[in-house]
Formats: C-alpha cells, structure tokens, sequence
C-alpha cells in the first residue's frame, strides 16, 4: 500500500477499535492538524492522483476518508466540505461491489459506509441502512460503533425521507428552505 495511505489510515484510526471524539466533535486543534498534514494531499485526491489507492480495500478506506471525512474537517461551513461526496460516494459503491468492506475492521468499515449516510438520494439511504444492519450483525456488542452507525443511518434515512434533503445544508448551498425545514431545524440533533 502507499505511503501516504497508510499515514491517513495511521492519523484517522490510530488504534481505535470504537469511537473517537475527535470524529464528531468540532475540534478546531484536529482540523489544524488535518490541514497542517494532509491539504495537500486532499487536493491530489481531488485531482485524481491518489485514485490508484482504490486497488485494495485498505487504501480504498483510506481515499474515502481523505476526500469524505477530511473535506468535511477542512471546509467545515462551506459547500467544499460536500464537494466530494459524488467521488467518495463512488469510491463506496465500486468497492462494496468488489467487496472491499468486507475486508475491513469494523471501524474501518463504519467510515467505508459513511458517503452513503451523506447522499441526499433515497435509494443510498436505503443501501446505507442494509450495510450498517451487515455491520451491526457482524459486531453485535450493545455499545459497539456498528451500533451507533446504525442509529445515524436511520437518522440520515428519516431526513432524507421526509425532505428530500438535509435541511442543515441549506444556508451554506445557497437552498431555500421550506417552512416545515425552518421548523425542523429548531429541534435538538436535527444536523450533523
């Protein structure tokens, strides 16, 4: 594998085998060291000079969160942080084909998962429930990542359902809300 690919695998999993804050929380310090580390290398995957990672489960892992995950740390409130869903979100599909997920750990496979979470199209929604449901029948433990990536992807699904999109994406891509979103947008947890 690459170099550079194990170094994001390195950073991002450490030795995690369950969740780690830093994931989810925002974390100015974490985004710093994301961009201080791999900006460069973000836009190399944008360009499409890291998309021969794709050939082995591990280094396919490592591009999803490259241009997935890191994006989302180092545009945090721009519609970049989103821009590269489409290229993450077919780096996830090409590989549960190939059946790369099924060669990861779970927590590698949770972050696998992810751009599916993340499309607004409600077939991938659906595809997003069955394979956390596979990770949750994998790694049954009640307080297991697989579980909580679950929860999330029912709460992913149920927004989508109900708009068509995620509201919280509204402001930042320049989208008109409904009244019935402005009313959601109210409630406790109703954005990631």
């Amino acid at each position: 594998m690459d170099a550079k690919a194990q170094e994001v695998l390195d950073f991002w999993f450490a030795d995690a085998t369950e969740y780690r804050k830093e994931w989810f929380t925002k974390d100015e310090d974490f985004d710093d060291k994301i961009r201080a580390k791999f900006s460069e290398d973000l836009e190399l995957a944008i360009q499409g000079k890291y998309d021969d990672w794709a050939d082995t489960a591990e280094g396919r892992i490592a591009l999803i969160v490259l241009l997935d995950q890191f994006s989302r740390n180092l545009f945090r409130g721009s519609p970049k942080s989103w821009s590269q869903d489409p290229k993450a979100l077919e780096l996830t599909l090409e590989g549960i084909k190939k059946g790369h997920d099924r060669e990861l750990n779970q927590v590698q496979r949770f972050f696998f998962y992810m751009p599916l979470e993340h499309s607004e199209d409600f077939e991938i929604q659906k595809l997003s429930i069955a394979k956390f449901e596979e990770l949750v029948e994998d790694y049954p433990a009640p307080d297991s990542i697989a579980r909580n990536g679950l929860d999330y992807a029912q709460r992913h699904y149920d927004i989508i359902e109900r708009f068509g999109r995620y509201p919280h994406r509204n402001d930042v891509l320049g989208r008109e809300s409904t009244p019935e979103e402005v009313e959601f947008l109210k409630q406790p947890n109703s954005s990631f």
